[in-house]
């Protein structure tokens, strides 16, 4: 393409110039306007408390016949997307990776996968399941059942009792 500093341009050679440049701006528009919402969105979300989005410090109780047998704590990443990943402060210590999705504006549920061998040394996947909902904007409670599976996490026991937990969001900054 030529530019020239001449006023006289030809009607045509203006449209081969302006409307590629309009078409360029609407797709450019098209694209940027859905991004934006979504993160209008996200953010609006965030704030909300229906959002379990976020890292999480959190209080459990194993429990036996309804009775607390022993305490800890796990850190828990609920990301975009579903993702979950925790790490427990007691054995099994591994990393926990798995799913989540919430039913209801306060109502969420998570399932979550770590392998585990057993003392003769045979590995097979533990398995989580959370049942959670929110308590306030950084606090949520629920409960949970644990079970051993396959490796391809099917054929699955539940292990006796279950437990019970509290969990305070972790923020950048005093709320």
């Amino acid at each position: 393409m030529k530019f020239t500093s001449d006023p006289q341009i030809a009607k045509g050679k203006v449209l081969h110039i302006v409307f590629p440049t309009l078409l360029l701006a609407l797709v450019l528009l098209a694209a940027i306007a859905p991004a934006s919402a979504q993160s209008s969105a996200y953010a609006d979300n965030f704030g909300n408390s229906a959002s379990i989005e976020g890292s999480w410090i959190f209080n459990i109780d194993v429990l036996l016949a309804q009775q607390t047998i022993a305490t800890f704590n796990s850190l828990i990443s609920f990301g975009g997307g579903g993702i979950v990943v925790t790490t427990p402060s007691a054995p099994p210590r591994g990393t926990f990776y798995g799913a989540w999705k919430c039913n209801k504006s306060d109502s969420c549920n998570a399932v979550f996968y770590s392998f585990a061998s057993d003392s003769t040394g045979n590995v097979a996947l533990q398995r989580l399941s959370l049942r959670l909902h929110l308590t306030g904007r950084n606090s949520l409670a629920g409960t949970g059942e644990g079970s051993s599976c396959n490796l391809q996490g099917e054929n699955c026991v539940d292990q006796p009792g279950g437990f019970r937990f509290t969990g305070k969001r972790i923020t950048s900054r005093e709320e």
